[in-house]
This record gives structure tokens, C-alpha cells and sequence, in this order.
């Protein structure tokens, strides 16, 4: 802004200026008052009162241009109306600041995030919550408003807060890979809008038993077969949930292999299922046929 002084007035100018602002309950604001004369290229002397409406906020001498500042951590929540009123010296008259300032105090939030399960399998649905406080000195009942949720730059839902401050969406949306979540909350009244911290969620492919088919064996012969999966989140847990192996031969639960010597000749088709750490499932119908060795 450009103040251009009134020549041989004697009424100066009182230009008043507030940093931070907005600002939060409890934080230390800074108004500084600069008052511009005009008469004979002289400085205003004297002294500045800040006010906030009628209660005195503090008073402040010039210094030797004209400037002077108070600090002060102790103004409601809500706007505030301060002006700074110039003394006068003699030579200067006395008044009120051009222009008052409206300093916008809110109550400090903090918004954390967190979500469950993380890793997540790709389709599966992710449990974001994000939980909106109210900082210290603020007191009172927990922020309404609402919640945003981003990945990057899109949004993937908003929800209303609670009344213990809490809010939750489940999204199943998600691509494979590191995908970076953010929630954001919007301010309400007098709560200020903030930002959470940032969750890494990873995704996984889905799970798939990649096996198609499994060799034939010769019965007393040795067999082992290793099977393979692909996606979701280890360890993995290995079972026969239809069907039957050849007897003899066995299902190795923590690592998928078949091993052992078969006892009895035959098709033998089985349903073999395998289950992730996030309790994901994926099937698939195999057999092995058993022969005479020649």
C-alpha cells in the first residue's frame, strides 16, 4: 500500500497492519502501527493504543519512524476489530487508524489419518479415518465440517465430522501400487481448516493361484510339486478344502508344495485354496492322475 502524506497537514496518517492473520486462539499477533505526517517533513512522535473494540490491547512509542508494534496472545475467538489510535505530539494531532483491522481468530485443529488394512489388495476396500482435534489452550466441543479424502489430487470422498471428532470413508477404488492419501479438513465457524498427514497405502495385485495344471506320477515314485501364486499380501496359508490328493502325498500349508510317494493308482482332482495374511482367497480346481510305473 502507498501512503502519500498530506504536505504541511498536520494530520497525519495512522496505517495499522496484524500478522498472522487468520490466527489461532492463544497465538502471539503482532499489529503494527505506522503514522506518516506531512508538515515540514517532520515525524510524528508519541505514542499508539491498540484497541480491540473498547478493551485496551496495549499502547506503543514511535520510534524514530514512525513505527511501533505490541504483541498480544489473549484475543477472543471470532473477528476482531482493532484500531490503533495516535496520541499526537505537538505538532501532530491526534486520531484513529485509516482503516481498522478485522483479525480472524480461530480455534487450532490438527487432523491425523490412518488406514486399515494397509497393504491392501487391489478391489479391496480400505478404512480411512481421520480424526480432527481441537490445540491447545482452544477448549470447547469437537469441530462439525466435513473431511476430504485424496489420493494425490483426487478426491475419493468426503463425510461430515462427528461428534467425537471422527471420520471414516471405505474405498475399494484404488490401483495397484503406492498411492498417497491425504485428508482434508474444511473449517467450520470458528475452527480453522487443516491438512493430515500423508498415508502411504499400498496396493496389490489380487490374489491368483497361477498354477493351470499339475504333472502326472507314477505310484511309489517320487513326486513334489511346488504351487504358484501370484498378488496379495504374504505369508500365505495353503489347504485342500474339496476333493482329495492321492494318497500318500501332501499339501505343504506354509510354502504350496505337494510332495511325497502316491500309494494308490487313479485321477484324483482336488480344489486347492490359498488364503493371504489379509485374509484374501482364490481357488483352483487341479487334478493329478497316478499310474503304474512301466
Amino acid at each position: 500500500m502507498t501512503v502519500i502524506p498530506r504536505p504541511n497537514s498536520k494530520s497525519p496518517i495512522i496505517i495499522l497492519r496484524s500478522h498472522p492473520n487468520p490466527s489461532d486462539y492463544g497465538q502471539s499477533v503482532t499489529f503494527t502501527a505506522i503514522v506518516f505526517g506531512g508538515f515540514k517533513n517532520t515525524i510524528p512522535t508519541g505514542t499508539v493504543t491498540f484497541k480491540n473494540g473498547t478493551v485496551v490491547l496495549g499502547t506503543g512509542k514511535l520510534d524514530k519512524s514512525g513505527f511501533t508494534s505490541i504483541k498480544t496472545s489473549v484475543l477472543p475467538v471470532g473477528k476482531d476489530t482493532i484500531t490503533a489510535t495516535y496520541s499526537g505530539d505537538s505538532v501532530y494531532t491526534g486520531g484513529t487508524s485509516f482503516r481498522a483491522v478485522v483479525e480472524l481468530v480461530q480455534y487450532g485443529t490438527t487432523i491425523t489419518l490412518n488406514s486399515k488394512p494397509n497393504p491392501s489388495t487391489l478391489g479391496g476396500a480400505v478404512l480411512f479415518t481421520a480424526q480432527v482435534s481441537v490445540t491447545s489452550p482452544g477448549t470447547g466441543p469437537l469441530p462439525g465440517g466435513s473431511v476430504t479424502f485424496y489420493n494425490g489430487s483426487k478426491n475419493i470422498g468426503s463425510v461430515g465430522v462427528s461428534s467425537s471428532g471422527a471420520a471414516s470413508i471405505s474405498y475399494n477404488g484404488l490401483p495397484v501400487g503406492s498411492n498417497n492419501i491425504r485428508a482434508v479438513y474444511s473449517g467450520n465457524g470458528n475452527y480453522e481448516s487443516n491438512r493430515s498427514n500423508v498415508v502411504i497405502q499400498t496396493v496389490i495385485a489380487k490374489l491368483v493361484i497361477k498354477t493351470l495344471s499339475l504333472p502326472n506320477g507314477t505310484i511309489n515314485g517320487y513326486y513334489k510339486q511346488s504351487l504358484s501364486v501370484s498378488g496379495g499380501v504374504p505369508s500365505f496359508t495353503w489347504s485342500i478344502i474339496s476333493g482329495a490328493l492321492p494318497k500318500g502325498l501332501t499339501l505343504n500349508p506354509t510354502i504350496g508344495v505337494i510332495t511325497g510317494k502316491p500309494t494308490a493308482t487313479g485321477n484324483f482332482n482336488f480344489t486347492v485354496q490359498v488364503k493371504d495374511s489379509q485374509g484374501n482367497i482364490a481357488t483352483k480346481s487341479l487334478a493329478i492322475r497316478i499310474s503304474n510305473s512301466h
